[in-house]
């Protein structure tokens, strides 16, 4: 697996990206040291969680994804093989709340967070730190103050944002240029072969349109995408509701055809698409199975000649 430079941070990270969200919780100890491993044995160091994975689990509370990243980092000592992201601002405040008690992106709550995100990793700094969910109840020069802090003490190394939108990311950059900061150096949100339908409601959640996407090319900032396999829609063809309009349909039908001259299946060729995009796209792989995973993997044979002659075909 080749690796690819994450916008001005300095860091040098994989091009699939490995979501940790059910690890802990979901996905026990076996299962989740499985899909890490595999994934480090396929040349994987990028590993993606947050503090709040995954608070909504039946056993969740938050923080149980960090705790087995943890564990494994420890078990088989590769933290210093390892880009490690995490985030902070979607944790809830209080128990069997959701994330109208977000945690917030103030800085007393980004510090606390940090040193138990910390904590449970077992690690030092934490690699890439982001602005989980956009929080418009708080100023950005005080969040990117409090990133600032942590990563002048040595604690974090670089720092990202996750859910915002187009203005407030073009907001940041202004501040951090006017006070010396470094700026999000890369943008992790909802991004799929299949557009939403206008007006489609993801809560905290957000999705790319044009002008954001163009936006992330002009700037060079590269997106981590997520729900990229719309939990499984590209197999069965049923659509969730915020993707059913007739015009999805007859891209999905495209698709599946490509992904039959290719040999591969739906899934596989719409995250092809992903990586393959127009713009810097890594995609974050998010499996239960280590099968899943390879095939996910296995996607890195895919060229873009190889995927545009199959989209292109009649």
């Amino acid at each position: 697996m080749r690796t690819k430079s994450l916008g001005n941070s300095g860091l040098h990270v994989s091009e699939l990206c490995l979501g940790c969200l059910d690890f802990g919780t979901r996905l026990d100890r076996e299962a989740s040291f499985e899909l890490l491993d595999t994934y480090y044995e396929a040349g994987g160091r990028f590993l993606d969680t947050a503090n709040n994975y995954a608070f909504w689990a039946p056993n969740g509370v938050g923080g149980e994804s960090e705790k087995m990243l943890g564990e494994w980092l420890r078990a088989r000592g590769r933290r210093h093989d390892m880009t490690i992201a995490t985030k902070v601002g979607a944790q809830p405040t209080r128990p069997g709340a959701g994330f109208e008690a977000a945690e917030g992106l103030g800085a007393q709550a980004i510090a606390r967070a940090a040193e138990a995100s910390l904590s449970r990793l077992g690690i030092d700094h934490i690699d890439l730190y982001y602005a989980h969910i956009q929080d418009d109840d708080i100023t950005q020069e005080e969040t990117l103050s409090a990133f600032e802090r942590l990563r002048k003490d040595g604690k974090i190394s670089a720092i990202a944002c996750s859910n915002h939108s187009l203005e407030r990311i073009i907001a940041a950059k202004g501040i951090g240029e006017r006070n010396g900061w470094p700026a999000y150096c890369c943008l992790q949100q909802r991004y799929s072969y299949l557009p939403p339908n206008a007006g489609a409601d993801f809560g905290p959640q957000k999705t790319i349109d044009a002008e954001l996407k163009a936006y992330l090319q002009a700037a060079d900032m590269p997106l981590i995408s997520y729900a990229t396999l719309l939990g499984g829609a590209y197999e069965t063809g049923i659509l969730p509701k915020a993707y059913d309009a007739a015009e999805n349909q007859a891209r999905l039908d495209r698709l599946r055809k490509a992904a039959q001259i290719l040999g591969v299946t739906p899934s596989q060729a719409a995250l092809a698409w992903a990586r393959l995009s127009s713009g810097n796209v890594i995609p974050l792989l998010a499996s239960g199975s280590a099968e899943r995973l390879k095939q996910g993997i296995a996607t890195l044979n895919i060229t873009a000649e190889h995927l545009a002659t199959a989209m292109g075909a009649d």
